[in-house]
């Protein structure tokens, strides 16, 4: 009996998992894949894929392609990689990288100055330059962020650009997927109360009978660490020459402390409160405060496996029956990678014990 190769590629595919490819003849039948998620980071996935077309650059290079797992989760980007593997008699065996629209800020360099614009301001004309729209980008932020007489970029791409400067004053973006475009689109926030909640996931460690396809997440490994007791910055401002510029912070944690962190010329011109939890944005204190943080966060975090396909970024769940009492933060863990392996299901998961949701975190 004579079966149409249609059955087998495209949307007709017996295949859990389709790579479709805008305005490209190239059907390509997936073989495995591993995707890399992670905050302020432009996503990226590697994935391999077989055909009996010989495809060239030009045939799938910066065309936007959906990647579809089915039944599980959908991944919209473009496509900046292509790799040869081999060719057999009848196929050939290839790597695309598929990455964010943001990931193409990556390839332009440039020496820039910016005058009387705040942070968000610059990133958001940054954006702009390279054809992002208000739809393509979101921000949702707690606090107000002055205008600065000038920002610069030195010898930078304009993705390392925008990472250090949302970093230095504690914003982290992730990316979601807008199902009715098609494409990614990158969220700006500097507080918990901008991640996404999705409560509780089981926690289980395998038993190798069948678990019904339950959502749930085992392996856990944890690392602690002795992190900084203080953070201090001084800055000299000539226009308030007798002005005290000093500001330390030394923000309250059950982590195992010790020493201090010395900061000299923090972007700030004046002191600000460093007794207050919530101090003038871009104050000394506030520097200071968002430093210390950043080292409290490395006292204490974890990885482990799922096979939850909504876990992304950005997110916040509670590993029920986990027992890990010395990482709880108000029952919740703040999840920032994930990577997934084809052949392999389950997502090994990062997640940090955030003292903050400023945080830009380490990957694991």
């Amino acid at each position: 009996m004579l079966m149409d190769q249609s059955a087998f590629t495209g949307k007709g595919s017996l295949s859990r998992y389709t790579l479709d490819i805008n305005h490209s003849a190239v059907r390509p039948d997936v073989l495995r894949f591993r995707g890399t998620e992670a905050l302020s980071q432009p996503f990226s996935w590697r994935i391999e894929f077989t055909t009996p077309q010989v495809v060239q650059g030009e045939d799938v290079l910066l065309k936007y392609a959906s990647f579809h797992m089915r039944g599980c989760k959908v991944v919209h980007g473009i496509i900046t990689g292509l790799e040869w593997i081999s060719t057999s008699a009848d196929q050939s065996h290839y790597a695309v990288t598929l990455e964010s629209r943001l990931a193409l800020l990556s390839r332009s360099r440039r020496c820039a100055i910016y005058q009387h614009l705040s942070v968000p301001e610059v990133v958001a004309q940054v954006l702009r330059s390279h054809g992002l729209e208000g739809a393509d980008f979101a921000f949702t932020l707690s606090r107000h962020y002055p205008v600065r007489e000038l920002i610069t970029q030195w010898r930078e791409t304009d993705l390392q650009f925008i990472q250090r400067i949302l970093s230095d004053v504690g914003i982290w973006f992730r990316q979601e997927i807008n199902d009715v475009t098609e494409l990614d689109v990158t969220v700006f926030g500097d507080s918990q109360l901008h991640y996404i909640f999705n409560g509780a996931l089981p926690y289980h460690e395998p038993s190798g009978l069948h678990d019904g396809a339950e959502l749930c997440c085992w392996g856990v490994r944890t690392w602690h660490n002795v992190v900084t007791e203080k953070v201090s910055a001084l800055d000299y401002n000539p226009r308030k020459a007798l002005d005290p510029m000093d500001a330390a912070v030394s923000v309250r944690s059950p982590a195992v402390t010790t020493g201090e962190h010395y900061r000299y010329t923090e972007p700030y011109l004046n002191a600000g409160d460093d007794s207050d939890p919530e101090p003038e944005t871009e104050s000394g204190a506030f520097y200071a405060r968002i430093r210390h943080e950043r080292e409290l966060n490395q006292s204490a975090y974890l990885h482990l496996f799922s096979n939850a396909y909504w876990l992304s970024p950005g997110r916040v769940f509670d590993p029920v029956g986990a027992n890990l009492h010395d990482l709880k933060d108000g029952g919740d863990y703040r999840l920032y990678i994930v990577s997934r392996f084809a052949g392999h299901p389950p997502v090994c998961v990062g997640v940090g014990n955030a003292i903050s949701g400023r945080i830009l975190f380490p990957s694991c």
